[in-house]
């Protein structure tokens, strides 16, 4: 017989992150982790492991991640200097074009 698996805290799968972290008094839209989770931003938790395709994260991970987004000034986790805004972004585009 293989040997005893022993049971690991239950890993959160995306969809339920944003439940998991407004629950503990992080309030974060499901479109939000979507967005900072997709491969175009890759800013969100650590992925634990895979199941079926799909990604699960650790709890703790979660909310040490949510931890180190706090910050004492007001920002925006996709307005935070990485990429330019959509009004810059079109006013190259529009130099260019002409």
């Amino acid at each position: 017989m293989p040997d005893e698996i022993l049971p690991k805290r239950p890993r959160i799968p995306r969809t339920k992150l944003s439940e998991f972290l407004t629950s503990h008094g992080y309030p974060i839209g499901k479109g939000t982790i979507e967005r900072i989770c997709s491969p175009a931003q890759n800013k969100g938790p650590p992925i634990d492991a895979w199941w079926n395709g799909r990604a699960l994260y650790d709890p703790d991970v979660v909310l040490q991640w949510a931890e180190a987004r706090l910050t004492n000034t007001r920002r925006s986790f996709t307005n935070d200097g990485s990429r330019k805004s959509r009004k810059a972004t079109a006013a190259v585009a529009a130099e260019s074009a002409a």
